[in-house]
């Protein structure tokens, strides 16, 4: 589910660029950073299970940000900032969160001898 923004954009489609910061933009052409998003797409396929904290960090931090109980960078008061709180970093949390409950899920339903027992 994650991953499809990333196969999208990285033969460079455009939709939904606005909502991400201006540096990722304007790398969107160079042929390492496509590389470099098939790469996250592959990654985000393998490693759903990595997406709750990651959202979760970057969540607690620019929402801490965004009362002021921390310092924030400049690029804290953009359009693309804005989106990353209300819609990127939640968006990972609950994609961990549902990825890790259907892997346990699965888990709990192979037969004994899939999971080594004997």
């Amino acid at each position: 589910m994650f991953e499809i923004a990333s196969f999208y954009w990285a033969p460079g489609g455009t939709a939904g660029s606005d909502t991400l910061a201006p540096e990722i933009v304007s790398l969107s052409r160079d042929p390492r950073f496509m590389a470099l998003t098939w790469s996250v797409g592959v990654l985000k396929v393998m490693g759903g299970v990595l997406m709750a904290p990651h959202g979760g960090s970057n969540l607690a931090a620019r929402g801490l940000m965004a009362v002021g109980l921390i310092g924030a960078p400049e690029s804290m008061n953009t359009l693309a900032a804005h989106w990353y709180l209300v819609l990127w970093d939640p968006w990972f949390v609950l994609g961990g969160l549902l990825f890790a409950a259907v892997t346990r899920s699965y888990q709990r339903n192979l037969p004994a001898h899939c999971v080594g027992s004997n």
